[in-house]
């Protein structure tokens, strides 16, 4: 099959949407989780540790992250992180903590700790669960009182998560490496490496696999378990698009196909798998199978 050469071949860098990234910048980095925001936000967490304990209740007034959903939104292309299902159809998105915030509570208003997930993969599955091998990522130590001055409580409220503005991707990878997690965070490891697909024709459904590494049958494992990327709603949902991509791939076949129409066709499959449209993931595995995409 033809090759699609018509494209940028930085396309899946800047377009991606099964790898994520996210632009750092003052413009598009919500205010309330960078700066005087963040410093605000863990505030209001620190305040509510000393008070309990340190058993926090996320209560209304501690449920301060919904801010974050229409950039965290914007960065998914409309579509949860995870299952990559358009979020307008399967259910409306969450602001998700990657690692829980039971669980990580001085994360709750991490930016970077943040994805935009549906309500079915975050909720009916994933919930408070986060899977790891070895130790969990250390906590902060908080003394027995709040300090005494302003500025020793600024540093201390500064210390539960870094500011998004002003830390390097790199700084944040090597942070949350220190914690071997078995789901993939789609902002610090590319899904695409590590996940495989299998057709089934008969019942017409696209089924997630594991690839042949031993992290991706590990992180395969834990997706299907703990976000149910297999659920019968996703295989099948799956199958429509799939099938429109093999039709234009068999189309590039046709020795009588004009070269207009070769490159509507070649446009056409760059659209299926330029991550803004569902399920871009799996459509990239078979463009590449199928010869119309380079290998990764």
């Amino acid at each position: 099959m033809n090759c699609l050469n018509v494209c940028d071949p930085s396309y899946r860098a800047r377009d991606s949407v099964i790898a994520l990234s996210r632009n750092r910048t003052a413009r598009t980095l919500p205010a309330g989780f960078r700066g005087s925001g963040l410093l605000k936000k863990n505030f209001k967490l620190m305040d509510a540790w000393f008070a309990t304990g340190g058993n926090i209740k996320f209560d209304a007034k501690l449920r301060l992250w919904k801010t974050a959903k229409a950039r965290l939104k914007a960065e998914a292309n409309n579509k949860c992180a995870y299952c990559e299902a358009d979020t307008a159809v399967v259910a409306h998105g969450d602001v998700e903590h990657f690692r829980p915030k039971t669980k990580y509570w001085w994360l709750a208003y991490c930016y970077d700790n943040y994805t935009f997930s549906c309500q079915i993969c975050n909720q009916t599955f994933k919930g408070d669960e986060f899977p790891i091998t070895g130790p969990m990522l250390v906590a902060p130590v908080l003394p027995a009182a709040i300090p005494p001055t302003q500025a020793a409580q600024n540093d201390l409220a500064a210390s539960f998560c870094m500011d998004p503005l002003i830390t390097a991707h790199h700084e944040l990878a090597n942070y949350f490496a220190s914690e071997y997690c078995l789901l993939v965070n789609p902002y610090f490891e590319d899904p695409e490496l590590l996940f495989a697909w299998e057709v089934d024709q008969i019942n017409k459904e696209v089924i997630l696999k594991a690839g042949a590494s031993r992290r991706g049958q590990e992180a395969y494992a834990a997706a299907d378990e703990y976000l149910g990327l297999n659920r019968e709603e996703l295989r099948k949902g799956r199958y429509a698009p799939y099938a429109v991509l093999e039709l234009l791939a068999r189309a590039l076949d046709v020795p009588e196909l004009g070269d207009d129409l070769k490159i509507a066709v070649l446009l056409q499959v760059l659209d299926m798998t330029s991550g803004r449209q569902p399920y871009t993931g799996m459509l990239r595995y078979f463009a590449r199978e199928w010869g119309l995409l380079p290998p990764l």
